[in-house]
């Protein structure tokens, strides 16, 4: 264990936010050194709002709170998704970066119904003009519509969001006439699968992630909370196709091939869950992020990154690594993580989503504190330290 007594002095200032003030204060750094990790440089985090100006919205009298869930970058422009339904009913929108900053393009709105009411993860089809979202799954209950809309999974062709199609079992395309409104198939499979890993009855579970991985695989990163509060992270896989019309088909079977397991870092915030997942094919690292939320404070969220440096070890039962900084101290972001992408020049961009927090007035410990506005939320670029 490292121990080290920082004095810092810290002013924060946000565009549009009440300027923090300077203030010094003695820290204890606890941060335990690790040796056995991939090492990364991090930029300062930025913001970015989903307005073009900054002018603050309100939703029924109360502020909008902007909590990005996803993002997917599809040449030159970032799509992220929200957490919870824009206002004008937008759930996604495109962003680029001009002059090193994310800038608002547009929103966007699914046109036909039912309307998602938040997106958990999006991400592209590999060689396709396919798009695909999952809601969360969180629960699910026959003579409760309104749990009926948490259980979607779609896609659509990018440019189309008029047509989407609601994932139902094994095809994306419907039967001419069959009117598809929820994926509870696809709920009752993923079900079917984690209980016969964990063999336990498990009825409730969050969607974390999904991701297209080479070999027609989907990989789907579920979050289970027990008895207890403990978080157990499950990663499960099916076979994909695309078949003549281009459009998805999947493999109707769902197998548990890895339960994220981080407790040989004791040091760290156990209760962590997978919010996004990513694969670097320029390196082979399939890419894991985290994050954890412990109360309603800047100081209670935070999150990590983790790889797997070979993805032949995301197959077997090799413990993921952990993103360091040069220090070999762990990377821990200041910001609840909900997604990541990789830009055109390899970086890894990270954006989060801290819910209705809006941090501190006074900035005192800048690794674990931050002040935003409702409408605005942090990202971050992070490279490969000796690449």
């Amino acid at each position: 264990m490292i121990q080290k007594i920082i004095g810092i002095v810290l002013a924060l200032v946000i565009i549009g936010c009440t300027p923090t003030q300077e203030i010094t204060k003695e820290i204890v750094d606890e941060t335990p050194e690790i040796t056995n990790g991939i090492f990364l440089i991090a930029e300062n985090d930025n913001y970015f709002s989903f307005l073009s100006n900054e002018s603050k919205i309100q939703v029924d009298g109360k502020p909008f709170y902007f909590q990005p869930s996803a993002i997917q970058r599809l040449d030159e422009t970032y799509y992220i998704a929200s957490d919870n339904l824009l206002p004008e009913q937008g759930q996604y929108l495109t962003f680029g970066f001009e002059d090193g900053e994310l800038k608002n393009k547009s929103i966007i709105a699914f046109e036909n119904k039912p309307v998602l009411p938040s997106i958990s993860d999006m991400c592209r089809v590999p060689n396709s003009e396919l798009m695909m979202a999952t809601t969360h799954f969180k629960e699910y209950k026959e003579k409760d519509p309104a749990t009926h809309k948490d259980n979607f999974m779609i896609i659509w062709r990018i440019g189309e969001e008029s047509k989407y199609t609601i994932a139902h079992s094994g095809s994306m395309e419907v039967a001419k006439g069959q009117e598809v409104t929820t994926s509870y198939p696809i709920r009752q499979k993923l079900i079917e699968a984690i209980n016969k890993h964990k063999q336990i009855n498990v009825q409730k579970f969050e969607i974390g992630a999904i991701h297209f991985m080479p070999g027609n695989q989907l990989i789907i990163a579920v979050n289970i909370t027990d008895a207890f509060g403990d978080i157990h992270s499950l990663l499960l896989e099916t076979k994909y196709s695309i078949n003549e019309n281009g459009m998805l088909n999947f493999r109707n079977t769902y197998t548990v091939f890895k339960e994220f397991d981080i407790s040989s870092y004791s040091e760290l915030e156990q209760k962590q869950y997978i919010v996004d997942l990513d694969y670097d094919s320029m390196n082979d690292r399939f890419i894991i992020l985290t994050a954890f939320k412990k109360n309603e404070t800047a100081e209670g969220v935070g999150g990590y990154i983790w790889f797997y440096d070979d993805t032949n070890n995301l197959f077997n039962d090799s413990p993921p690594l952990l993103g360091l900084l040069e220090d070999k101290t762990p990377m821990l972001f200041r910001h609840k993580p909900s997604g990541i992408t990789l830009t055109e020049d390899g970086i890894l961009l990270i954006i989060f989503d801290d819910d209705e927090i809006e941090g501190e007035s006074f900035i005192v410990n800048q690794k674990t504190q931050f002040s935003r506005q409702p409408y605005e939320a942090a990202y971050i670029k992070v490279a490969y330290a000796n690449e």
